[in-house]
């Protein structure tokens, strides 16, 4: 995909062309997993065959002077509708367990106002992997499978994608400006 400057990309393009660039991944390097002794992934949800109802996107930042996480997290219904946006300043110590924090507070969210469908975006590669269960949990992350593991048996189904930061780009602002002292005068 091409970005020109002023253009923003529709998010339900990218997470097509996402799923359908993963497709002909898997099928050009079928034989060469076969030779690897890796964790075989669970079979994905197909996107396209799902009725989605929100996408969420969400993203985390920290500030390297204050040494101060923010996060930031946008979503929208499917008809491109925002349904909510939120963001804060966290004392969480690392970048990846204030993107946590944003997942379970915008699926909460989600959940109370009734959508059970939703697509997470974000540019974390780990928290995506953690959350598709290709990858193992370590203890920090143990308090988000749990939170996921407790909205799923609440009826909350999920599929996380890995994007770009140009697609959470201004939810990445949102994210950096969170992670700022407030000033008062």
């Amino acid at each position: 995909m091409v970005l020109h400057k002023g253009k923003v990309p529709n998010p339900m393009e990218v997470v097509l062309m996402s799923q359908s660039l993963t497709c002909r991944y898997r099928e050009a390097f079928r034989s060469q997993q076969s030779q690897r002794q890796r964790n075989k992934p669970k079979p994905s949800i197909s996107i396209l065959t799902q009725s989605w109802q929100v996408l969420i996107k969400e993203a985390a930042a920290r500030n390297r002077r204050t040494k101060r996480c923010g996060f930031a997290f946008e979503a929208r219904r499917m008809d491109g509708a925002t349904l909510l946006r939120g963001g804060a300043s966290c004392g969480k110590p690392t970048q990846r367990l204030a993107a946590q924090e944003a997942l379970v507070e915008a699926l909460i969210k989600a959940t109370t106002m009734d959508f059970h469908r939703t697509i997470v975006v974000t540019n974390d590669k780990r928290l995506v992997e953690l959350c598709n269960n290709h990858r193992k949990a370590t203890w920090l992350d143990q308090a988000l499978e749990m939170d996921l593991q407790n909205l799923h048996q609440q009826g909350l189904i999920t599929q996380f994608l890995l994007v770009p930061n140009v697609v959470v780009g201004q939810i990445l602002i949102l994210a950096r400006k969170a992670g700022f002292p407030a000033v008062y005068v």
